[in-house]
Formats: structure tokens, sequence, C-alpha cells
């Protein structure tokens, strides 16, 4: 249970970077990279869902795109695990 709670905290801690841009802690490059973290897409759909206008279109059907791969990318991989422990392996 331990290592369970300390990989959490590493991986919530990588999620929440992208708030520092949101923030304007950090700006310029620093902030473009920022958007390759998923949690940034969802951060400006939320924002779009309460603030429209505050988000461009073209930000907003790229979050939207950008979720959507994370989706199937995360159905891709559920499938091929369970396909190889539970199909082949037959665990």
């Amino acid at each position: 249970m331990n290592h369970l709670v300390v990989t959490l905290l590493w991986v919530s801690t990588l999620l929440y970077i992208p708030l520092l841009a949101h923030f304007g802690v950090v700006g310029g490059t620093a902030a473009a990279l920022l958007a390759a973290v998923p949690s940034r897409a969802m951060l400006a759909a939320l924002t779009a869902s309460v603030a429209p206008a505050a988000v461009p279109a073209g930000v907003q059907a790229a979050s939207f795109l950008y979720l959507t791969a994370w989706v199937v990318a995360g159905w891709w991989w559920a499938v091929r695990e369970f396909e190889r422990a539970i199909v082949t392996e037959r665990r």
C-alpha cells in the first residue's frame, strides 16, 4: 500500500505542474512545453466550459483532440494488457 501511495504522489505531482503556467508562475517556452501534459488540456477544457470566451476556439479544439487521443491510447493499452494477461496467459 505504501508503494502505491508514493507512486501516486509522484504521478499527481507531475499532473499538477501545468497549474504553474495557468496561474502565470511560468511563461513563454516553459508554458508551451507544459502543453504536452494531459492535465493542461483538461484545464483548458474546464476553463472553456465555464468561460468560453477566455479560451480561443483553436485551443478548445486542440484540447478536445488531445484528450481524445489519450483516451484512445488508454483504451488500446487496456485491451492489449487484457489480451496478454487474461486471454494469452490465462491468469
